[in-house]
């Protein structure tokens, strides 16, 4: 509706609503993703699901531009086809999806899991982490592109190429981090992750040569996205027996951060400029390195008393 709304506080609400939607269908969607899994691909399976994001927010702009290209604002009316034909495929598979949902699969799931207490502290330490990263990466995709024009002195078009190749890293490091995490551990590729992104970060702001930049912006975007589907998985581990709400944290609030802080980020750089802005980015990194050092061991479930 959004190609069709007379002002701009109506597009806010068009995109309120939006967002309701999008932030019913994440919670729900990433338990049914861990009860689907076992403990050997858990987080592979979590990095396939949320490469469908980064796919979708990829290819979301390139889509809007086309369609309001050809057919003007109300080209926007295109947004209603991939949810049909999602909606189509999920009300032909509810059958599969009721049971993985149903009282009875998610009691037998969580005989190992549910036992295990929720470790509420654990759970805020990672959601440091997670808040710090978005910021850091919502921050870098906000002025990437500005960073090449205005630093590097790149043309425009040189700048959203960058924002780009970001992107695609963005989803090449999601879509391996769970897999690795699974064969090593969330806690240490979290760790390894939230160790190289700030001094990494600030490398990049020290050089005036392009392809100097897109060198380290390499490790960089595989550096704070390897780390995504680990921290999904271990807030699903911490709170076992809230699953919901670790998943609606973790997925959601990772994003809304990040946006929420983007306005804020945009206003010191109008101040100081933009490699000021990176700066704080870099420092900001920081906050994941250090709380990343403090995150727990997942509980072990009780021990079972064996009947007489």
């Amino acid at each position: 509706a959004l190609g069709f709304m007379p002002s701009f506080a109506g597009m806010c609400v068009a995109v309120m609503i939006s967002g309701v939607g999008i932030a019913m269908f994440h919670p729900q969607a990433a338990q049914l993703v861990n009860r689907v899994s076992e403990e050997h691909n858990r987080g592979q399976n979590i990095s396939i699901f949320s490469m469908g994001g980064c796919i979708g927010s990829t290819l979301g702009p390139i889509l809007a531009s086309a369609a309001i290209a050809g057919f003007g604002m109300k080209g926007t009316l295109v947004f209603l086809i991939p949810p049909l034909v999602v909606c189509t495929i999920l009300a032909i598979v509810s059958p599969e999806l009721k049971a993985m949902g149903s009282p009875a699969a998610a009691s037998a799931k969580a005989t190992s899991s549910a036992a295990r207490p929720d470790q509420w502290k654990a759970f805020a330490i990672l959601c440091a982490v997670i808040f710090a990263r978005s910021v850091v990466v919502y921050g870098l995709n906000t002025f990437l592109a500005l960073y090449c024009v205005d630093t590097l002195g790149q043309s425009e078009s040189v700048g959203n190429a960058a924002l780009s190749y970001f992107f695609i890293l963005t989803t090449l490091g999601t879509l391996v981090g769970g897999k690795i995490a699974d064969k090593y551990g969330h806690q240490k590729l979290i760790r390894i992750g939230c160790l190289a992104a700030p001094f990494l970060i600030f490398a990049m702001t020290l050089t005036d040569s392009l392809p100097l930049a897109m060198v380290i912006l390499f490790p960089v975007g595989i550096a704070l996205n390897i780390i995504y589907s680990p921290m999904v998985v271990l807030g699903q581990l911490y709170l076992p027996n809230h699953m919901g709400l670790a998943s609606g944290m973790t997925l959601g609030l990772a994003v809304s951060i990040g946006g929420i802080a983007a306005p804020l980020l945009g206003k010191f750089a109008d101040l100081h400029g933009v490699i000021a802005s990176i700066y704080i980015c870099a420092a900001v990194a920081l906050i994941p390195l250090v709380a990343s050092i403090f995150l727990p061991k997942v509980a072990a479930a009780p021990a079972v008393e064996k009947a007489a």
